[in-house]
């Protein structure tokens, strides 16, 4: 499961706009047929590599278990299976809700960035060497008995991003080479190899390595001969053109589809390109496009304009959050000028689909209003508990719990009377809040930005409708569930 917050300022030109649009909506979105092309590619059948070399174990003493000292906070009466593991300066630790102890889980100045399995046995996370160029590389502990094992390690690159599949038998991870001449670090591959660090399991899965936005000529240029920033002039920062440029968001429950992102640039006039965005890629493990072709097209959508007239369009998918069941739900977005969103449930077995929220159908222009989907989940087989952001004409966001059964959909023109459990002041730098996700169907865990250099994560119990603070920090706090 991926829920790690691995939060980096990256200069990005999304602009959150205002919703205007004018007009008379025609919606065009119809249910899939029966008879329609399955959702899905099919089922995706792995090669099983017989591993030939298993490294040994680390030898070094395993990290005893500190449990640290809570400080005074109201304590919610909370029946949970799952914990949190969060990092505060160089310890990771482990946090239990039923009853708020704290646990000293792993201790390193050289953590850099971790992910826990689904069922919170393992936990993947990477060190870096003491080298001038930063070398990361790649270890999984065995919570249950604390061993410890290096899954990769080369010379020359810096390894990022890692994701333990659902079923623990493989670990995905970002691979960046360093070159010498000239000094660079490559755009990044994803990469898996096998939970028991098997070298000849490693596998190559989307990136290259091999290819630059900018070509090693012109990006000498970009340096003098004592290797400081010469270019003030560029349409782009020095810490875009170093970012890494392609990651992983999640892998589905069944391990066969990855969720990634890729980072493309903006050209501006003149040599250099300009800025950088992301876009979300999902795609089965081998390549194939895991939204077939006949779900593109009926994703699409008609509205009129005043300014443009009738525009046709499709919705551009943002997110896809896989349900045990073999669902999942969509999160979309208007592409260009046009500010919409919408969220889709999509039904495997019944190959249909149905709206949960989409601007267009619901006039969201009367309310000034713009509902961006946060995290989702089944409470039972006729029910799902999601979690989402509102935004009020750009003054304000609310995040909201709401409980849904199947077929039924946000209901904005009563949003007003719905309870909310946090909020955010556009334009305003504290009282911020991030990284939202489902703990289970009963709680939420959450970090907010509540002063300058003020950071703590809370938990929000739905049934008692109360905030627990878990952890106050004077820096960005990393988490995963």
């Amino acid at each position: 499961m991926f829920i790690k917050n691995n939060i980096k300022a990256f200069v990005s030109l999304g602009i959150v706009a205002v919703v205007i649009i004018v007009g008379i909506y025609i919606i065009n979105l119809q249910d899939i047929e029966p008879e329609s092309i399955p959702i899905t590619s099919g089922d995706i059948i792995l090669e099983e590599i017989i591993p030939k070399e298993i490294p040994e174990e680390i030898d070094e003493e395993p990290i005893e278990k500190i449990v640290v000292d809570n400080p005074s906070i109201e304590i919610f009466s909370i029946e949970t299976e799952r914990k949190i593991v969060y990092r505060v300066d160089n310890d990771l630790i482990s946090f239990d809700p039923n009853n708020s102890e704290k646990t000293i889980i792993l201790s390193s100045d050289d953590i850099l960035e971790f992910d826990l399995s689904e069922d919170q046995k393992f936990l993947a996370y990477t060190l870096k060497t003491d080298s001038p160029e930063g070398y990361a590389n790649l270890f999984l502990k065995d919570l249950t008995n604390d061993n410890i094992i290096q899954l990769a390690e080369e010379e020359n690159i810096i390894i990022s991003d890692p994701k333990i599949f659902p079923d623990n038998s493989k670990v995905a991870y970002v691979k960046r080479i360093y070159s010498p001449n000239p000094k660079r670090l490559s755009d990044g591959e994803i990469w898996m190899i096998n939970i028991d660090g098997s070298i000849e399991s490693s596998e190559k899965l989307f990136g290259s390595n091999d290819e630059y936005f900018i070509s090693d000529s012109k990006f000498e240029k970009l340096y003098d001969e004592n290797g400081e920033w010469v270019c003030n002039d560029c349409c782009m920062l020095e810490e875009e053109l170093k970012s890494v440029k392609i990651g992983i968001t999640s892998i589905s429950p069944d391990n066969s589809v990855m969720l990634y992102w890729k980072r493309d640039w903006l050209v501006c006039p003149g040599l250099y390109p300009q800025g950088i965005y992301s876009s979300s890629y999902f795609s089965n493990l081998d390549g194939s496009d895991f939204i077939t072709p006949r779900v593109k097209e009926q994703s699409t959508f008609v509205i009129n304009l005043k300014s443009q007239g009738q525009i046709e369009d499709s919705w551009q998918p943002r997110n896809i959050y896989f349900l045990p069941n073999g669902n999942f739900v969509v999160r979309q977005s208007a592409p260009g000028s046009i500010s919409g969103s919408s969220i889709y449930y999509f039904d495997n077995q019944q190959n249909k689909k149905w709206e949960i929220y989409d601007s267009f159908k619901e006039n969201a222009n009367e309310y000034d209003i713009q509902i961006l989907l946060e995290d989702i989940t089944l409470k039972n087989e006729n029910k799902f508990i999601l979690v989402y952001k509102a935004y009020y004409g750009a003054k304000e966001e609310k995040y909201f719990i709401e409980e849904l059964t199947f077929g039924d959909n946000i209901d904005i023109a009563n949003l007003d009377n719905k309870n909310y459990f946090a909020t955010d002041i556009v334009g305003v730098g504290f009282d911020s809040v991030d990284s939202v996700k489902l703990l289970d169907d009963r709680n939420v865990i959450y970090m907010k930005e509540t002063g300058k250099d003020s950071y703590g994560l809370y938990l929000y119990n739905i049934a008692q409708n109360g905030e627990m603070e878990i952890i106050k920090s004077d820096s960005i706090i990393e988490f995963d569930i």
